[in-house]
């Protein structure tokens, strides 16, 4: 029951999210990245990875203006068979589109790095609850690529970016499901309070 579930969530949050008017939209985009970039997670990262927003997810352009700025290095998502590597990002970057039309950075794939390397993953959402449990676009690939890291002595602080409104009280998981350590809304970073099992 839990895909059914799951489906009806996420169309209802993506009719949501792209029924946001612009000024809304871009006003909350603007809080939130104040909000990030205050935040002692994103201040102390090097190597971060965002997203080109797609679909009406939160548009991040003004935040990697800043990361490069602040000399950080930012990569974006690669998809390589099922799971996504970093490629690296910068003012001069090329892109082409992958099989889902989502745009990647044409570089060799020498230079692309795995999460484990990173400090920061900024993770789009579709929708999230408070437990830090996240609902993305249903194809498992950010779920794979973080399962072999949570284990690790060290590993990337994730950190799902959405708008407010994409928050339900409680999302239907499955037991491979990853959850963030915390989400940033126009609203502030809200870090996630796990319940121990």
């Amino acid at each position: 029951m839990i895909p059914e579930q799951k489906a009806t969530i996420r169309k209802q949050l993506l009719q949501l999210r792209s029924s946001l008017p612009l000024s809304t939209r871009q006003q909350a985009e603007g809080e939130l990245i104040t909000h990030l970039l205050v935040n002692d997670k994103w201040q102390q990262a090097t190597n971060i990875a965002s997203y080109a927003a797609m679909k009406g997810e939160v548009d991040l352009t003004y935040l990697h203006q800043q990361a490069w700025q602040q000399q950080k290095h930012l990569f974006l998502p690669v998809l390589m068979h099922t799971q996504l590597r970093f490629a690296p990002y910068t003012l001069d970057s090329k892109f082409r589109s992958n099989q889902y039309n989502i745009i990647e950075p044409c570089v060799a794939e020498e230079e692309y790095k795995t999460a484990a390397q990173l400090d920061l993953l900024l993770i789009p959402l579709v929708g999230f609850d408070a437990q830090g449990n996240r609902l993305g676009m249903g194809k498992g690939y950010f779920d794979l690529t973080l399962a072999p890291l949570m284990n690790l002595p060290k590993r990337p602080f994730l950190m799902g970016v959405a708008f407010a409104c994409q928050q339900v009280p409680q999302l239907p998981i499955d037991e491979w499901d990853i959850p963030l350590d915390a989400i940033v809304t126009e609203q502030g970073v809200l870090q996630v309070i796990r319940s121990p099992h």
